[in-house]
């Protein structure tokens, strides 16, 4: 969807399947098009190799990011979640996503001051790291269902 005179698509919720666009992660231009000021929620689904794409950087008024049905290869500082470049960023979801560890875009300080809900429904994660409790200091709901998680620290 495009709006009257404006150059790329504006869209709230943009969902990307990978399989239904043939690849295991997005590439990293394929959010390019998208009107920065508009998305509000970015889902990406059904990924065999997820790459968080660092163009996340310039979506400041992204609310929450989900994934869903993927394996998290990489989500590195180039992409990290910040206070300076998310900040109304306010949830993050990990629902049947393969996630051996967390990784170091969700664990770098500071984080978004508004980020207060991270979820993790379905996933192999068996331990948090001490990272954890300077990172997520203004978090208030860690939410764990189903995961193989072994013990939780007392932050």
């Amino acid at each position: 969807m495009h709006p009257w005179l404006a150059p790329n698509v504006s869209c709230a919720v943009v969902k990307y399947n990978c399989y239904r666009e043939g690849v295991s992660s997005p590439p990293f231009e394929a959010l390019d098009l998208l009107e920065r000021e508009s998305v509000r929620s970015l889902m990406f689904l059904h990924c065999s190799e997820f790459v968080m794409p660092p163009i996340l950087h310039e979506f400041s008024y992204v609310m929450g990011i989900e994934l869903w049905n993927t394996t998290l290869v990489r989500w590195g500082e180039e992409a990290a979640l910040s206070a300076e470049f998310h900040p109304r960023m306010i949830y993050m979801m990990f629902a049947f996503v393969n996630l051996t560890s967390l990784r170091v875009g969700i664990l770098s300080p500071p984080l978004p001051e508004q980020l207060i809900d991270l979820e993790f429904i379905h996933t192999n994660l068996t331990t948090l790291p001490d990272e954890v409790e300077e990172a997520w200091i203004n978090v208030q709901l860690v939410y764990m269902e189903h995961s193989q998680l072994k013990q939780f620290q007392s932050v």
